[in-house]
């Protein structure tokens, strides 16, 4: 993937794409509809410029401090790849003490980035 800035290289931990796996099954979802769509994201992570495998990754994050050990796993999983941004919704769930986040309104992303969804069944 590229964008203005360059290539983009999708991260992922294992533990990560459990959870959205887990999400997806909560969700209702079809089991090979799960399967599949956690197959692009692997592959998508693979065709990277990075050629990145989830396998990369450790668990953990425990010893961050964050109080939600998912974020704190995203986050150790975002140390340990290097990654330049970490894009996220709950900007306020990775607050760590002598850092700042830098904030952005939506409208800052170019209304023509669209991306494939995936809807819950009906």
């Amino acid at each position: 993937m590229e964008c203005e800035a360059g290539l983009v290289q999708l991260v992922m931990s294992w533990e990560m794409v459990a959870t959205l796996e887990n999400v997806l099954v909560r969700l209702g979802f079809d089991q090979q509809i799960i399967a599949d769509f956690i197959a692009g994201i692997i592959g998508i992570m693979k065709a990277g410029p990075e050629q990145f495998d989830p396998h990369l990754l450790p668990g953990g994050g425990q010893s961050l401090g964050l109080a939600d050990i998912e974020d704190a796993s995203v986050l150790a999983s975002s140390i340990a790849a290097r990654v330049d941004f970490l894009v996220t919704n709950n900007l306020d769930d990775f607050a760590l003490k002598g850092f700042r986040a830098n904030r952005h309104p939506r409208d800052h992303f170019p209304r023509s980035v669209s991306a494939p969804t995936l809807r819950p069944p009906l």
